[in-house]
């Protein structure tokens, strides 16, 4: 196929991908592996966002619909997949290709602010996908009452007046496999993308208790014991509960992050191979081990999976460079990600939660308990292993590679992916202590604490706030520890503005360069601060004094000159882990 110059981002239909010539990825050999080798009857696929869940069930649908218009003609089915690897299997295609009614809708835009305006867009929705199959009006398989229920969904004005709507809506997919079935006379498939997106807006705006009715309904109907049904497969972030949601079904198969199946480990996401392709193809190879570092590390089953939209992103970026040799890496993900999962989460997150999260950012492996299910309705009581759990399926996070590990009845191995997701977390995390009130009301209790010159008051409040600060280290610096705790003091000192003036930090003073330093909003009082590391917690009290000791014989104060000062207080403030020790002076200075 000829190629764009560059690859087409943000499309997820996939007959216009192709028609624009796009970089295309193949991936078409699982729609063999779904629809002819997959046993279950409803296959649900999870997987984290951006990843390329919709344009594959995309592509699933263009091979298997019927052309409605002349189901005997398969030419535009032959030019979308024409050099692709399925066409090569010829007993597949003919059994496949172009052969089924096809029900696809994408649930990705249920965005709904109240429980009305989320059920009107379903309306919209399902009142366009009856749209799209309006031929069936005139259908002589049809009876009269079931053209006059479709007429009634086509109808979107009509339909959200009509006082049976909820009944019309929830048996809508259930009634189209049925109508398709009678007038083909061939079982339907059911395509369901981003499934889950509807109720996790729900949680988030508070009305997920009238919503999830509703969806367990049309859900239910549309799945259970439909008999006009070939296969339905669902895609989302999330797997779940089978128990809110899809009640009652026993033919259902969840294929997701924790999966030990190989079969469909690489068919969201683009393999190391893929992605060495499709560098190569760009004369891009020499950014590899960059983008190996900032976009791979996923691990599904034990195969290595980069996110696929931080690739093409990170591609289109680069070939927009004047100079390609000089690419420094973005992170593309975190701006198009819907998921809130951390900003949920970080207000409740324990001491002992933090601690995990601070040796995640470091490079290290935690062990924790992870759920295969998710009930939207308990993640309201922000408990820790839906905290991991959500981390684990939304990308944050992902399994660490070459694990063996019975999630069910053990812990499992975690990791961050890779330096963007890295990137992600401190970005969400500093923005977090930056504007929740509850945080900055942790750096308010320092900054009394310090102009009260109450030296056992900031001890107690520092500690308070290092319970659940997560320092983001420079894995390949040798900085020293003082370094980490300095970051800190630094992020609580930002949210100070309003009380604090010319703020300073490794500032040029007298003999020295001194840690922190800054005045009162009015200039009348000082502030000098020096930071010890120690790794352990016996030499912390000599440590603060020393920093003490330090303020004074290197005359830290003198870089107080205006004659407004009145008082200069010192603090010498020791760290091991999350406590501290705090040893103090104050002098009035004589001008």
């Amino acid at each position: 196929m000829n190629r764009l110059n560059s690859p087409l981002i943000g499309y997820d239909h996939f007959p216009m991908f192709i028609q624009l010539n796009g970089y295309f990825v193949d991936k078409t050999m699982f729609i063999r592996e779904l629809f002819q080798k997959d046993p279950s009857k409803i296959l649900i696929i999870t997987r984290p966002r951006r990843f390329g869940k919709s344009v594959t069930m995309s592509m699933f649908a263009s091979f298997l619909q019927l052309n409605y218009a002349n189901p005997q003609d398969l030419s535009n089915h032959q030019k979308l997949f024409e050099d692709t690897k399925i066409i090569e299997d010829q007993k597949f295609c003919q059994e496949f290709m172009g052969q089924y009614p096809v029900i696809f809708i994408s649930l990705k835009d249920l965005m709904g602010s109240d429980f009305n305006s989320a059920y009107d867009e379903l309306a919209f929705l399902i009142s366009n996908l009856y749209k799209s199959f309006n031929f069936l009006l005139d259908s002589n398989c049809l009876t009269q009452e079931e053209r006059r229920y479709i007429h009634d969904l086509i109808d979107l004005n009509q339909l959200l007046r009509d006082p049976n709507k909820k009944i019309k809506i929830n048996s809508s997919l259930l009634n189209l496999c049925e109508f398709l079935y009678k007038h083909f006379n061939k079982n339907v498939i059911l395509l369901i993308d981003e499934y889950d997106v509807p109720m996790a807006k729900a949680v988030a705006q508070g009305y997920y208790d009238e919503l999830i009715i509703e969806m367990r309904n049309l859900y239910s109907k549309a799945l259970k014991s439909n008999t006009y049904l070939y296969k339905a497969v669902l895609t989302g972030c999330l797997p779940i509960s089978k128990e809110s949601i899809f009640t009652g079904l026993t033919n259902l198969a969840v294929n997701s992050v924790l999966s030990d199946s190989n079969r469909l480990s690489d068919l969201i996401g683009f393999t190391n191979n893929e992605t060495y392709e499709m560098l190569k193809y760009y004369n891009l190879l020499e950014h590899f081990d960059l983008v190996n570092e900032w976009y791979d590390g996923y691990n599904f089953y034990n195969h290595d999976i980069y996110s696929a939209w931080d690739v093409v992103n990170f591609i289109d970026y680069a070939l927009n460079k004047e100079d390609q040799s000089i690419v420094i890496p973005k992170n593309f993900w975190i701006s198009t990600s819907s998921n809130d999962i951390i900003n949920e989460f970080l207000g409740y997150i324990t001491e002992s939660d933090s601690v995990y999260m601070q040796d995640l950012v470091d490079g290290k492996i935690i062990y924790k308990k992870v759920k295969d299910e998710v009930t939207y309705q308990d993640l309201k009581l922000h408990q820790s292993d839906d905290f991991w759990s959500m981390l684990l399926y939304t990308g944050y996070l992902t399994i660490a590679k070459n694990s063996n590990f019975d999630y069910v009845n053990s812990e499992i191995p975690l990791k961050i992916p890779n330096l963007s997701i890295r990137q992600c977390f401190q970005t969400k995390i500093k923005d977090f202590f930056s504007y929740d009130p509850t945080e900055k009301q942790k750096a308010n209790e320092v900054l009394s604490a310090i102009l009260d010159y109450d030296q056992e008051k900031l001890r107690i409040a520092i500690n308070n706030a290092l319970k659940k600060y997560v320092s983001f280290r420079d894995l390949s610096s040798n900085y020293a520890k003082e370094y980490y705790y300095h970051a800190f003091l630094n992020g609580l000192f930002s949210t100070q503005s309003t009380f604090i003036s010319n703020y300073q930090t490794n500032a040029k003073a007298s003999n020295g360069y001194l840690d922190i330093s800054f005045t009162a909003k009015d200039e009348t009082v000082g502030v000098i601060i020096e930071i010890k590391y120690s790794p352990e917690t016996s030499l912390l009290k000599q440590l603060a004094q020393d920093a003490i000791k330090q303020i004074e014989a290197k005359n830290y104060p003198l870089i107080f000159n205006d004659d407004s000062i009145n008082t200069i207080m010192f603090y010498g403030i020791s760290f091991c882990k999350k406590s501290c020790k705090v040893a103090s002076n104050i002098i009035k200075p004589q001008h």
